[in-house]
């Protein structure tokens, strides 16, 4: 992922920075604020003055051929603690999709920069391995230990790290990079204890929202992945009756242009995406986006909202305070009993009598596919190899009768499954085909 990680590396003045895609005509080098300027007062900051002259960002372009990038406006925390800055470069072509993630805990990362000891090399670039160590929720800052010593034989740590200021700090899974912060100075001065200081990528966000560029708001870091369902939607839905794939499609159009985005879905369930939930599972999942704005769809039909109107309506339309009954679920390579199992595990703290789940996974569902509440006390006895099985630590035994009975679950490819009979394959008329499905989605969601 070091190839991924060479796009997105630029240098500037005597520091590095983070080249990040917007998807305008512009987009953002992030690094600390002392690579622009070094300030040691709030007066200092307030008086000074701007000048793009005074910026200069390079990047590569062809293997280890690197060029000046066009500096438009930069901007610089007011905040004398808060060391970062934004420089808006003319748009650059072919820059990496970047994931936006939370650091945590002994999380393993990579700092990737231009450190002034491979200043005279072909290849100026560095990177450095570390844990974070030290990140609250309630700091922009956190701190991160070098897993190597950052002093040598023959240079102290801060020799051996300066130019490292303003490196991205990025977690490298099997197919994609998440940018956790970047690097801002040594936590002590003498590197002692090989620490590192560094600062949140949402940091960044209350500087972009403080400015405007061509008197325009700027825009946020939000992946392009996260800011719309438009691509999540071309091909969902795939009928053998041409109508029916007509309206399914030009309700989901209706949904995304609603409001509903997977960022507000994202920041709604507060990254509880997935169950069980994992800091390590990818936001990035073409699968859990396509389910998301499928189930949507299927409730946004109007003579249902009335009756199912919390969750996905409270997305729809954020105004609305309803009981969060309902849930909607993606599982990567779990089996749906297991989900179940799960899910009932938890059920006594999380959820409210009379939820509702709906699953998307990978693997085939059990059957049948929609548990109604009065099935799901003997459907789950059935989960196992013996009637006695412990599902948990807890040693909660799957025949006990305080298991609850007032959850269903849905698994959602049973919506598909009814709209591939022959029924739906040989109506022709809109209307007739609007007042089938809603009939069929109540058959599901309601078991009517």
């Amino acid at each position: 992922m070091l190839d991924e990680l060479k796009k997105i590396a630029v240098r500037v003045n005597g520091g590095s920075g983070c080249l990040l895609y917007t998807g305008g005509n512009y987009d953002y080098v992030l690094t600390a604020r002392h690579c622009i300027a070094d300030f040691s007062s709030v007066q200092a900051i307030d008086n000074y003055t701007k000048d793009v002259r005074n910026v200069n960002v390079s990047g590569e372009v062809a293997a280890n051929i690197f060029e000046e990038l066009v500096v438009l406006d930069y901007f610089i925390s007011d905040r004398l603690a808060l060391d970062i800055a934004i420089i808006i470069v003319a748009s650059v072509e072919a820059i990496p999709v970047v994931e936006y993630q939370s650091a945590h805990y002994r999380q393993k990362v990579t700092i990737y920069g231009y450190p002034h000891m491979r200043a005279e090399e072909s290849d100026p670039r560095e990177s450095l391995e570390c844990e974070v160590e030290l990140c609250s929720p309630v700091e922009d800052g956190f701190d991160l230990r070098a897993n190597t010593t950052l002093a040598s034989f023959n240079k102290d740590a801060k020799e051996n790290v300066e130019g490292f200021s303003g490196s991205g700090i990025f977690e490298l899974q099997e197919n994609s990079v998440h940018l956790l912060g970047i690097v801002t100075e040594l936590k002590n001065f003498d590197g002692g204890l090989n620490k590192i200081r560094a600062v949140k990528i949402q940091a960044f966000n209350e500087l972009l929202a403080a400015n405007t560029f061509n008197g325009e708001e700027l825009r946020p870091l939000v992946p392009a992945f996260l800011l719309s369902f438009e691509n999540y939607i071309s091909e969902l839905f795939s009928f053998n009756n041409p109508v029916l794939t007509e309206i399914m499609a030009e309700q989901a159009q209706s949904v995304s242009r609603a409001g509903a985005t997977p960022k507000s879905i994202a920041d709604f369930l507060n990254e509880k995406i997935f169950i069980p939930h994992s800091k390590g599972m990818s936001v990035n999942h073409p699968a859990l986006w396509q389910g998301w704005i499928e189930f949507l769809t299927y409730l946004s039909f109007d003579e249902l909202e009335d009756k199912f109107c919390n969750l996905p309506q409270s997305l729809l339309r954020p105004s609305l305070d309803k009981p969060k009954k309902y849930f909607f679920y993606l599982i990567e390579g779990k089996q749906w009993g297991d989900v179940i199992r799960y899910l009932l595990m938890k059920s006594d703290k999380r959820f409210k009598s009379g939820s509702r789940f709906f699953i998307n996974n990978n693997s085939a569902p059990l059957r049948p596919h929609v548990l109604p509440p009065d099935l799901v006390d003997r459907i789950v006895k059935d989960i196992g190899t013996a009637e006695d099985i412990r599902l948990t630590s807890k040693k909660l035994q799957i025949h006990q009768t305080s298991l609850p009975s007032a959850y269903s679950f849905v698994h959602l490819q049973e919506f598909a499954n009814i709209f591939t009979n022959h029924t739906f394959s040989s109506i022709r008329d809109a209307q007739e085909l609007k007042n089938q499905i809603q009939a069929a989605l109540k058959e599901v969601l309601f078991h009517a």
